[in-house]
């Protein structure tokens, strides 16, 4: 069963091998591949043509982005998987080729995968999902539909009373526990069809006949060439009720455990030995059920057809286990595993998601056991419009440093029309006005990749983790589930940071691939392609498999070493129950009691590992670091995380005679100072700033390099003329409040959001159809309205002083509305789109007087295209808070300082800060400094060239090569983002986390006073300088 396993791991491998050798990957970073690049959830979310998604395509090609996964998301008009559907793909892959680029097929319409887009519980109505509820009660009739058994509760336990109670027909009373059978609900999440139980026999198959076979009717022959593979998200268990059914789990149970799990069941919520064996064995009935029926069949699939099975699971939940039991064994049937990390917030729990280490080193340990060279993470969700360049670098880093090298961004949008614009920003499209300069990461990024996709990470030190303890715990309320979760989460973290290079096991993959071995001249234990010579129990570890205990004997037998953190009486459980048995482990004379806190010293030292980082006595950061090995050298990976503090310390390399730093950014390799160890090898010092990061290639022979650049403490101020500031792009009001009239319905002052929801709802429909839901194949697009029917929205907005001489109202589709401003009726200009080519510009500046301005919208009839959203004002002006919104005020000469106080209080888009200076030594080095900025990012650009860009420490650019002698023109630009122009303003102003609900805390009626508006106050807060040195 292992060979069969790993040999055909092995076999559907679709990424280039890892080459084994620096003087390659030196090579192979000058420009690295398309497989390397990140790549987007690029999100088709409209009614879209063949143009729209090539075009949008082209923006991410000229980012250097090269590969790209079609995403569904909610807003999709065109018909998922319909004849239309595949000419957009056809269109995209014809494009593709030409500009060498992948193109990665998303399993679902919208997600969690499975469904189909409401396909499957179509055709196979019995896939429909189901679970148990569980509920004491004191009155019963039966027989009765969905009650599946019935419970009386007394003196001696549990009782099944079901067949007595139906042969008597009558109603019961007393003390029982009653289980009933629950279907999933129908939700407009599913297309208004349901969510699938993934453990029914053949819904997997169906799923994939749906979806991958539809493919592969129209792009067979691009499997595996131009299509890489299939990126499922988030499939899961339990869709409803308190605990996942499937109607063959009774016997599934008994197979596995030769017990009546009729029997069990009664005691699923009791804290007793009876219970807690229970949830043992009906969680790990699902895992290996989920495994067996979703994972493995659509690995195999994949692997039949030359394509690479990706995409992610639940990991941020656990240890609760309940929808996806053991996130790990999952994974392990993936040709590349993956992971997401949303949001940028950082935090260190077992929920948490950037700063969850125990995730990431979950998924890199899979890939390193089953033989995959590639992982990926979708990142950034969620994370906000405002995240800056560092904050992608820093989210970045930390994943790659753990042992992610695929990053794919979510999301790009396509369109940001209607509910479009609030689905999980950031987007990674031409919206975002940062977007120009995106390729300096996509570069940064691909070189990191590529590196650390080359030879081999190796590590010694197998974690065992408590998933199967966790089970135990589950679906009561002693809060020992959270204790295992916290408790071995910060041990996991804990170890990561004191330098310790390990791996995390799953005893479900253990059982699979598991064997006693040798590595090091040392004992083994073997699982898949890894072989550990430390095995640790983690403190919590109350239980262990049957499996696990043969394995850890027989390594234990032939003088394997096991380091237990546990206390003495631990593990004490055996599948779930206790066993004595578990004391001949605990006394053997190979394993090894020691604390938490001494383990890391005691693992390395067992595991004589000949690299080690040291950390700086008085180091505040937060460091990891990654080591690649290969034939003739290693690649070591060092980040900071810490965007407060800088890191420092000492790497030691006993096989190295010297250090070569590469640089992600250029791709140039130079030389690194080193030391020469007194034992042998080297050492080499390090210092890293907030969110940096340094990768050294570490030679095991001299290999000659460039010089590293001189530095120099000493900076000369160069003088610069006075700095000019000037806004690049128009200045915006939003028109968030209107009066809106609907039917039987008129409204005044509401926020947009509750406006476009009446007048949905007035048309009889449940409120915005494209907001945060699925079209089943083209059921939305067939909705008809009579003639009369429509709305009219009216906004207003107020001009001080004169009327601005360029003034534009912007209205989403306003092909589709009669508009007007202050009774002039007014015509869309063509192609000259706000942000969005959806969203049209009307020239005003002739319609618009001082005073009180009218803009009114018509739709006659209505139609499913029409979704009512904020207007924009937008021209050459400033604005001015009111106790009711802002009033249009003519423009106000920028300077230095926050924008945000300069007029510009919901511009986020672009400001450029211009100096001239004037050399007299062109042979010196010259740098732009920026000591106190806010934005995402800063374009140098000298003398009309760019010279690159500013976004991390040190907070400088060099200039030397685009300056000449004499007068010469600086220009700094600076990069705001969405947040100001689009929102959400409302509720708590907290960054690094917004979702579609974060626009739902606005004022009912308004608009509010101007000060109540959340925003970032971007902008040069202090002058750029120029130095030399």
């Amino acid at each position: 069963m292992i060979l069969t396993a790993m040999t055909l791991l092995a076999a559907t491998m679709t990424a280039s091998p890892p080459v084994d050798d620096l003087a390659t990957v030196a090579k192979l970073i000058q420009q690295p591949s398309k497989e390397y690049t990140s790549g987007p959830l690029w999100v088709w979310n409209d009614m879209l043509s063949p143009e729209q998604v090539v075009e949008a395509l082209d923006v991410l090609a000229k980012q250097h982005i090269r590969q790209v996964w079609v995403h569904p998301r909610p807003g999709l008009m065109t018909p998922y998987l319909s004849n239309t559907w595949f000419q957009l793909w056809e269109a995209t892959l014809a494009a593709a080729r030409e500009r060498d680029m992948l193109v990665w097929i998303y399993d679902e319409n919208s997600y969690p995968s499975g469904f189909a887009g409401g396909n499957v519980p179509e055709i196979m109505p019995e896939s429909r999902g189901l679970g148990l509820t569980i509920r004491q009660e004191d009155k019963i009739k039966m027989p009765h539909d969905g009650i599946l058994a019935v419970y009386r509760i007394g003196p001696e336990g549990f009782q099944n009373v079901t067949q007595e109670l139906s042969d008597a027909n009558a109603i019961a009373e007393g003390n029982f526990l009653i289980v009933r059978e629950e279907q999933s609900a129908p939700s407009p999440w599913f297309g208004g069809k349901t969510y699938v139980d993934l453990l029914r026999p053949g819904v997997t198959e169906q799923f994939l006949a749906v979806t991958l076979d539809t493919y592969k009717d129209h792009f067979a022959s691009d499997f595996g060439v131009l299509i890489p593979g299939s990126f499922t998200d988030e499939p899961h268990l339990k869709p409803c009720g308190d605990i996942h059914w499937t109607p063959d789990l009774p016997e599934q149970y008994r197979q596995r455990w030769n017990e009546d799990f009729w029997v069990g069941l009664p005691h699923l919520r009791q804290d007793t030995d009876a219970g807690r064996r229970f949830r043992h064995h009906y969680l790990c009935t699902l895992n290996e059920l989920f495994v067996e029926r979703w994972a493995k069949p659509y690995f195999n699939y994949c692997a039949k057809n030359n394509l690479e099975f990706t995409g992610h699971y639940w990991e941020h939940e656990w240890p609760n286990c309940a929808s996806v039991p053991d996130n790990m064994s999952m994974s392990f049937w993936q040709q590349r595993p993956g992971i997401d990390t949303l949001f940028n917030q950082y935090a260190e729990g077992p929920h948490a998601q950037f700063g969850n280490v125990r995730a990431v080193i979950e998924l890199a340990s899979v890939a390193r056991q089953g033989g995959r060279s590639r992982t990926l993470c979708e990142a950034y969700g969620g994370s906000s419009a405002e995240m800056r360049f560092e904050d992608y670098k820093r989210i970045g880093d930390w994943l790659q440093v753990l042992g992610v090298n695929t990053i794919n961004e979510h999301l790009s949008d396509i369109s940001i029309r209607g509910a479009r614009k609030r689905d999980y920003p950031p987007t990674f499209s031409q919206h975002s006005p940062w977007m120009q300069s995106y390729h300096v990461l996509v570069d940064y990024f691909a070189r990191i990749s590529c590196a650390l996709s080359q030879g081999k990470q190796i590590n010694r030190c197998l974690i065992l983790e408590p998933t199967t303890t966790a089970w135990m715990h589950h679906f009561t309320d002693t809060g020992r589930l959270d204790a295992i979760g916290e408790g071995f989460q910060a041990y996991v973290t804990k170890l990561a940071k004191a330098q310790l290079a390990f791996d995390l096991g799953s005893e479900a993959i253990v059982k699979e691939t598991g064997t006693v071995a040798e590595a090091n001249g040392l004992p083994a234990l073997k699982v898949g392609e890894c072989a550990y010579t430390a095995v640790v129990i983690p403190a919590e570890m109350e239980s262990i498999n049957l499996s696990t205990f043969d394995l850890l004997k027989s390594f234990l037998d032939q003088g394997g070493k096991v380091f237990s953190c546990a206390p003495a009486q631990l593990p004490s459980h055996l599948d779930g129950a206790p066993a004595e048995v578990c004391a001949t482990l605990r006394s053997h004379p190979n394993w090894t009691c020691v604390t938490a806190d001494e383990s890391a010293a005691r693992i390395e030292d067992y595991c004589k590992p000949t690299l080690r980082v040291r950390l700086a006595p008085e180091n505040q950061g937060i460091v990891y670091h990654h080591r690649r090995q290969l034939s003739d050298g290693d690649i070591l990976f060092l980040v900071n995380s810490s965007n407060e503090h800088s890191a420092s310390g000492r790497v030691w390399a006993g096989a190295a005679v010297a250090a070569r730093r590469t640089a992600p950014e250029t791709g140039a390799i130079t030389a690194y100072p080193v030391t020469q160890s007194e034992d042998s090898g080297i050492e080499a010092a390090f210092t890293l700033p907030p969110c940096g990061s340094l990768m050294l290639f570490l030679d095991k022979t001299t290999v000659p390099a460039g010089a590293p650049p001189a530095v120099s403490d000493s900076r000369v101020p160069v003088a610069i003329s006075a700095i000019e500031a000037q806004r690049l792009d128009d200045n915006n009001l939003i028109l968030d409040y209107m009066d809106v009239t609907a039917g039987a319905e008129n409204a005044s002052g509401v926020y947009f959001k509750k406006a476009a929801d009446i007048t949905f709802q007035q048309h009889g429909l449940r409120g915005n159809i494209w907001d945060h839901c699925v079209q089943f194949r083209d059921t939305l697009l067939r909705t008809e309205f009579p003639d009369d029917s429509g709305f009219e929205a009216r906004y207003h907005f107020s001009i001080e002083g004169a009327v601005p001489e360029r003034l534009h109202a912007v209205i989403e589709r306003a092909d589709l509305y009669s508009v007007s401003c202050n009774g002039v009726p007014l015509t869309p200009e063509p192609d000259t789109g706000w942000l969005d080519k959806t969203f049209s510009r009307l020239d005003i500046a002739q319609a618009a007087i001082v005073g009180e301005n009218e803009l009114i919208i018509t739709a006659r009839p209505m139609t499913i295209f029409h979704e009512l959203e904020a207007a924009h004002i937008v021209g050459d002006f400033s604005l001015k808070s009111t106790d009711r919104g802002f009033v249009i005020i003519p423009p106000v000469t920028l300077s230095l300082g926050p924008w945000t106080r300069q007029g510009l209080p919901l511009y986020g888009l672009r400001v450029a800060y211009t100096a001239s200076v004037k050399i007299t030594e062109p042979e010196k080095r010259y740098a732009v400094l920026l000591p106190s900025w806010n934005g995402v990012v800063a374009r140098v650009v000298i003398n009309e060239e760019e010279a690159g860009h500013i976004y991390r420490h040190p907070m400088e650019c060099d200039i030397t090569a685009q300056l000449r002698p004499g007068a010469n023109t600086i220009q700094v630009i600076l990069c705001g983002s969405l947040r100001n122009t689009l929102g959400p303003h409302f509720g708590e102003g907290s960054t690094g986390l917004t979702h579609p609900g974060s626009w739902n805390n606005a004022p009912e009626s308004g608009p509010p006073p101007g000060n109540e508006y959340f925003n970032i106050g971007y902008g040069l807060l202090s002058p750029f300088e120029v130095v030399t040195y």
